[in-house]
């Protein structure tokens, strides 16, 4: 087995926290996002007591700033493909999280912050173990299947597997766009700010469709000047790390791993 069993405990420990909730587990605390607070103290405690080196996640500078733009431009696609499959999610996404006005789209991306940067903060330590141990490429794929599990929809078949698969292919763009910066900083703005626009764009959707009509006219044009730059950029991140071919008991874990949403998720529905 290539990857130290330690490495195993850490990674699979980080990644039942997500999938369970730590949120969830902290549920008890009353004020709105107090939990989401103390969900990222207790992953950085993790990280201390596995004595993580956190210099991995700062990259050569804190931020860079093309690099954000060329994520925003490369999910494009991905975002035009799921308005145009799946036009229902906007209205689901909303009345999932009850945002009834412009304000409240606001507030929920503020308050969705914390949970964000948790997010990318579990993801990006599990790449970097992963990447060191097995290459770019393996990790693209089977961080990207488990982050993607992660945000199936299960009460509604068809949109699970769209919002899947588009995750999925998302989730690629950021692990090379890290890969190549080692900027956790980086890939949290380019998130934060792609969820911004989505988040605006569902609000327009659904109250003003001249002006989705405009965002999406803005937003094509943009991805066609500098799509070729991004995809190159991109391409430099997928080569970063050079393919190491995993054993046998590699491949069980990786698959285990990929897959472990979906057995705890299902485990949960029935109860076990």
């Amino acid at each position: 087995m290539r990857l130290k069993i330690k490495d195993i405990i850490f990674i699979l420990l980080l990644n039942v926290l997500f999938i369970v909730g730590i949120d969830f587990i902290l549920s008890f605390f009353n004020e709105f996002g107090v939990e989401s607070i103390f969900s990222v103290l207790i992953v950085l405690i993790i990280l201390f007591l596995f004595k993580f080196n956190f210099k991995e996640l700062k990259g050569n500078k804190n931020f860079y700033f093309k690099d954000i733009f060329y994520v925003i431009v490369l999910f494009f696609p991905l975002a035009l493909l799921g308005r145009i499959i799946a036009p229902k999610f906007d209205n689901f996404f909303v009345n999932l999280y009850g945002l009834i006005d412009i304000n409240s789209y606001f507030v929920f991306m503020i308050l969705s912050i914390l949970p964000l940067f948790k997010e990318e903060l579990l993801e990006r330590t599990m790449q970097i173990k992963l990447s060191k141990t097995y290459g770019t490429l393996i990790t693209m794929i089977f961080l990207s299947l488990n982050f993607a599990l992660l945000h199936f929809i299960y009460f509604d078949l068809f949109l699970g597997i769209v919002t899947s698969l588009l995750i999925f292919f998302a989730s690629f763009i950021l692990v090379s766009f890290f890969e190549k910066t080692r900027s956790l900083f980086t890939i949290f703005i380019a998130h934060v700010f792609y969820d911004f626009l989505i988040v605006m764009q569902i609000y327009l959707h659904l109250n003003n469709i001249l002006f989705e009509y405009i965002f999406w006219i803005v937003y094509g044009v943009i991805f066609l000047i500098f799509a070729k730059m991004a995809w190159s950029r991109f391409l430099e991140g997928i080569n970063k790390n050079k393919y190491i071919k995993p054993y046998l008991s590699d491949w069980i874990f990786l698959v285990i791993f990929g897959f472990l949403p979906l057995i705890i998720n299902l485990i949960l529905r029935k109860g076990l």
